[in-house]
Order: structure tokens, then C-alpha cells, then sequence
């Protein structure tokens, strides 16, 4: 995803973001919260 912003304070907190690490827990978590589907699925592009 490439955020959008033309604010300097938002700029700065979205570089920012490139320093987050996420731990196997973290990782673990969102494979939980958003399950793979269990077939290919169209995703709509604009």
C-alpha cells in the first residue's frame, strides 16, 4: 500500500511505519483474525 498525504506531520508518521516489527504472536494473530480463502479470489482493481 502506498499512503497518500501532502501534510509534512503525515509524511513523517508514515515513514515512520517502515520501522514497525510485528512478533510471530502479532503475525499469528492476524493469520487468525484473516484466514487464507480457500479458493483463489478475484480481488477488484481500479
Amino acid at each position: 500500500m502506498i499512503p497518500k498525504s501532502a501534510r509534512p506531520a503525515r509524511i513523517r508518521e508514515n515513514l515512520e511505519a517502515v520501522e514497525i516489527k510485528l512478533g510471530s504472536e502479532d503475525l499469528a494473530a492476524l493469520d487468525s483474525a484473516f484466514p487464507p480463502p480457500d479458493q483463489p479470489v478475484r480481488l477488484g482493481m481500479r
